[in-house]
Formats: C-alpha cells, structure tokens, sequence
C-alpha cells in the first residue's frame, strides 16, 4: 500500500471516529424520554444558581454564597424559568441532573 492510499485510509477512519463520537454526545444529549436537551440558553451565572438550587440551596444561602442579593438571586430564578419552561424547582433539578451540572 502506498503512502497516499494509506493517508485516505486514516482520513476515512478519522472521520468516521469523528461522526461516531458526534452521534454518541447527541445520544447523551437526550433526556429519559428521547427528547433532546438543549444546548444551554442560560448564562453561565444562571447556570450557577440552577446548580446551587438543585443542590438544595436557598435563595438566602445562594445569596451569600455569590454575594448578592435575596431578590438578585429569586429574579435569576424567575429568569430561568421562563427561558426553560419550568416551573418550579424540582423541574430545575431535573433539568441540572440532564445537563450534567450536578450528579443525581
């Protein structure tokens, strides 16, 4: 086999690994009922409060733990409900779990 012939080889190989791994994470990026997670839409401060809330943290202690205020942080919360469609936070603990911000 030639050098040549062997480069197309491992281009091929090369992108089939890559198409490989691109369907296994669109696989990991689905929830128990196939429906696809999507990509974040929050900041990464609201990603912060969504993990802190679904590691059982109240608005008080949220607020002390970023150094803002009670309201700053119940206003992310409302934030993030609406960007997510949830409404409360048990939605928002599932939704850390899938996202892989906290671990079940």
């Amino acid at each position: 086999m030639h050098a040549a012939e062997t480069r197309i080889l491992l281009a091929d190989d090369h992108a089939l690994v890559r198409r490989g791994l691109r369907l296994f994470r669109d696989y990991l990026q689905r929830d128990r009922q196939g429906e696809r997670i999507p990509q974040s839409i929050l900041t990464p401060r609201e990603e912060e409060i969504v993990k802190l809330i679904a590691e059982g943290n109240s608005a008080k202690e949220i607020a002390e733990m970023l150094v803002i205020s009670v309201k700053t942080v119940d206003r992310h919360r409302a934030n993030i409900l609406q960007k997510l469609g949830m409404r409360d936070r048990l939605e928002l603990t599932r939704y850390a779990i899938r996202a892989g911000l906290v671990e079940p």
